[in-house]
């Protein structure tokens, strides 16, 4: 904003904001309004308005209910000598209600050893059994692998954080990716400039060695990687994701792959060439 003595946000001029887009530029039709909601349509019919707040329908997210939650669970690949199943996956992180967490309307993946988790295929989710608390869970390393979007990009990064009640902490207060200091050493990598509810079908980057100036600001120049996330759990009836080479499985909404193919999807063959 211009240079103000006022104390109340909504008593501020609307003339003369400016906005940064890697330099200072004039705000052009700025605009500043409660975000209340007065009807269902405020939250985009997915969801309800209550007291002038959206409370969102399962699989919705945001203040206005229009960040789609993708799915419970991300699996990657950072090479395309990989098969996706092969590395860890992301769940989505619950808070002790199990309602999920967001950041900026978005949901927060957090990378749990799944092997001691048990899965509820129609409700999509993990949960732990009677013996096991989620508060209870261990980061190897003291060091949790997150994937969250950070209001301009993408971010799969590090937080130090020995267990998920820890996690829980740093998402559960009023969270700024600047303020949080997330985007230096600890970033593993990010996405290109998107509004996207979703860390699907995006480009990525990291950090290169040089650390000033370039196309990432004050972070430095990037290089591209073949980095990419996909859901684990999809309906496979309707996207045809398992392909010529495999069979949906509509019970666990996997592929069975036929003989000679394999991955995730059945996208490999005998056939291909895996070197790098």
């Amino acid at each position: 904003s211009p240079e103000t003595e006022v104390y109340a946000l909504e008593e501020v001029p609307l003339q003369g904001w400016s906005i940064w887009t890697g330099i200072t530029d004039t705000a052009q039709d700025f605009s500043l309004s409660c975000d209340e909601c007065s009807s269902n349509i405020d939250c985009s019919l997915h969801g309800q308005c209550v007291e002038s707040t959206c409370v969102c329908d399962k699989k919705w997210l945001g203040q206005r209910c229009d960040s789609k939650i993708p799915c419970n669970e991300l699996l990657y690949t950072n090479n395309r000598c990989s098969d996706y199943k092969e590395l860890p996956g992301f769940v989505l992180l619950r808070d002790e209600n199990n309602k999920t967490m967001e950041v900026y309307g978005r949901p927060v993946f957090a990378k749990l050893d799944t092997s001691s988790l048990d899965y509820n295929f129609d409700q999509d989710y993990y949960y732990l059994d009677d013996d096991f608390s989620w508060n209870e869970y261990v980061f190897d390393n003291n060091e949790a692998n997150v994937v969250f979007y950070t209001g301009r990009r993408w971010y799969d990064g590090y937080f130090p954080a020995h267990n998920i009640s820890v996690l829980r902490g740093i998402f559960n207060e009023t969270f700024h990716a600047h303020w949080d200091s997330v985007l230096e050493d600890n970033t593993q990598w990010f996405s290109e400039q998107t509004d996207s509810s979703t860390p699907i079908g995006l480009e990525w980057y990291e950090l290169s060695e040089t650390r000033s100036g370039g196309d990432y600001g004050p972070f430095g120049r990037v290089k591209k990687v073949a980095a990419s996330y996909h859901c684990k759990r999809v309906d496979c009836e309707i996207s045809n994701v398992c392909g010529l080479y495999g069979e949906c499985n509509k019970t666990e909404h996997t592929c069975n792959c036929k003989l000679g193919t394999f991955g995730h999807f059945c996208q490999f063959t005998s056939d291909d060439d895996y070197s790098c």
